[in-house]
């Protein structure tokens, strides 16, 4: 089953194409908001993971790197479709796994133009995670705590324990990850914006700005809304993400005030 999913109207000859990491338990649907708010010429679309959307019956992923590679198939799969490898953006602990798969497109010799990392501390920094061993009401408990959940799945507790399995799976793959042990070598050669919102508590600036190590060149900016930003303010992300990456090659050196 794929990894990639599209837009049932899409451009055929995108100016832009952007492959939407989720957030643990998100699925491509975390891609529209943004793709709304978008010119018409991009093609944004999301990675599917195992476990939500068209392949709810398939096993979620327990592995980080069943992560990257659902992401680096995904990439695959977009540049064959479009003829270039797309801009990876990944929203909290989807920044780190577009990242990792990002080093991982380059050492195949196929490196994604550009890397956007939203609401996600430096790889290095070290950050909680919920317990995926706990009970069902405690894990939910600590995901919904740490800004993990958009307030309208919190509404519906029907779609939460549907979520509840990928959300155990991811947060289980995530733990795999320990900041301490971080290769000081893994560098992405490809540059990247890295966007944070003043008011999310989870994500200090000086940890976002730590990203500037882990990648070939590093702009930083502020958007108004917490923690997940591409439901809260999509429209602030993509004023950010096409100011930083206009219809020319990528250029730096782009910061102003919160949008």
């Amino acid at each position: 089953m794929t990894s990639f999913a599209l837009p049932e109207e899409h451009p055929d000859d995108p100016a832009r194409t952007v492959l939407v990491v989720p957030h643990a338990g998100g699925g491509s649907a975390a891609a529209n908001p943004l793709r709304a708010a978008l010119p018409d010429d991009w093609l944004v679309a999301g990675v599917v993971f195992g476990g939500r959307e068209s392949r709810f019956l398939d096993e979620p992923p327990a592995r980080l790197t069943d992560l990257v590679d659902d992401t680096v198939a995904a990439a695959a799969e977009a540049a064959e479709l479009t003829g270039a490898t797309p801009v990876l953006l990944g929203q909290c602990s989807g920044a780190l796994v577009a990242w990792l798969a990002s080093i991982e497109l380059a050492r195949r010799g196929r490196p994604a133009p550009a890397l956007v990392v939203v609401s996600r501390s430096a790889p290095a920094w070290p950050g909680d995670l919920p317990d995926a061993t706990a009970s069902d009401g405690d894990f939910l408990r600590q995901v919904i705590d740490l800004g993990g959940v958009p307030e309208e799945v919190v509404a519906l507790p029907g779609l939460i324990d549907l979520l509840l399995p990928s959300l155990r799976a991811d947060f289980t793959a995530l733990a795999e990850w320990l900041p301490e042990r971080a290769d000081p070598a893994a560098v992405s050669p490809t540059p990247a914006l890295a966007l944070h919102a003043p008011d999310d508590p989870g994500c200090p600036v000086e940890s976002v700005a730590a990203w500037r190590g882990c990648v070939a060149a590093l702009d930083l900016a502020p958007v108004k809304g917490g923690h997940l930003l591409l439901a809260t303010n999509p429209a602030g992300v993509a004023a950010r993400l096409t100011a930083w990456l206009p219809e020319t090659a990528p250029e730096g050196n782009r910061r102003a005030g919160n949008v």
